[in-house]
């Protein structure tokens, strides 16, 4: 699941824009999450568990590592 505070629409043409096609969008605040900067990535499963957490700009290679997480 992708928690933005941007409309879905503008989340989902990033995501598509990047390759990513199977992510659920839902439009949130951060600060209900407890996020205090960004970019913040929480990736969360489909029971809601948190996989991963990352705060700043990814590398390339961390980038890739969550992409082959996402099946991408």
């Amino acid at each position: 699941m992708f928690i933005t505070p941007e409309a879905p629409n503008v989340a989902e043409r990033f995501l598509k824009e990047n390759g990513i096609t199977s992510v659920t969008i839902r439009e949130g605040r951060h600060d209900i999450l407890g996020v205090k900067s960004t970019p913040t990535l929480i990736l969360a499963d489909s029971d809601a568990a948190v996989r991963g957490y990352w705060v700043g700009q990814l590398t390339p290679e961390r980038e890739a590592e969550i992409r082959k997480g996402l099946g991408q």
